[in-house]
């Protein structure tokens, strides 16, 4: 659904930025699936966790009073008095863009996986915002038109159930690891072969979007 003019007005104020903790929490769930699909370790387990809940708060530099924002201060003013919230840090073309100059580099294919993984965790901050009013510029730089696909405001009751979801979905994965069980059952597996398709037909896309 596309925002309005009034919408766009109120971007950056409390009630139209997903909570941190939810945030967080989205970053270690995608960390851990992306773990338990790739059956690393313990330790590389917890490393891509760590990375994706990090790289999860990363789109929200933009904001001067985010972690982020706090810890790198300089770059965060840099961004947010030149493109404002929501623009060049949310947007999803610009991001794959960078990936595909990363991947070219070999230094960095050395690290792959935790690029990736770190890339879930980015991804899955620009879903959780497009969940709320404000929504996210899918086609920027393009365009500055945003989208979103529901109106969870922050701190609301939608927003805690999402919370807590994501919070069940990290004990279920951990616990499957744990056990040694599968985290996707079999009679299921035929629509992730779907998923998985979807994904490589997107990759293809941007590639020939994006050539480099």
């Amino acid at each position: 659904m596309k925002l309005t003019a009034k919408t766009e007005s109120k971007f950056g104020q409390q009630g139209y930025m997903m909570t941190k903790k939810t945030h967080m929490a989205a970053g270690i769930l995608t960390g851990i699936i992306f773990s338990a699909i790739n059956n690393f370790e313990f330790d590389k387990t917890v490393t891509c966790c760590v990375i994706s809940s990090v790289a999860a708060l990363l789109p929200d530099i933009d904001i001067l009073t985010s972690r982020p924002g706090k810890v790198l201060k300089l770059v965060s003013l840099v961004i947010n008095k030149i493109f404002g919230h929501r623009t060049i840090c949310h947007a999803p073309l610009m991001y794959v863009f960078i990936y595909h100059i990363i991947r070219l580099n070999q230094f960095f294919c050395i690290y792959a996986a935790y690029i990736d993984v770190a890339y879930t965790g980015i991804f899955s901050h620009i879903f959780l915002d497009m969940l709320n009013p404000a929504g996210i510029p899918i086609f920027y730089p393009f365009s500055k038109k945003r989208f979103h696909l529901a109106s969870i405001k922050t701190g609301g009751v939608l927003d805690t159930i999402a919370h807590w979801m994501l919070l069940c979905g990290i004990i279920y994965v951990g616990y499957c690891m744990v056990k040694g069980l599968s985290v996707f059952p079999e009679q299921n597996m035929k629509y992730y072969s779907l998923l998985a398709k979807a994904e490589t037909l997107i990759q293809y896309l941007y590639s020939k979007l994006f050539i480099i």
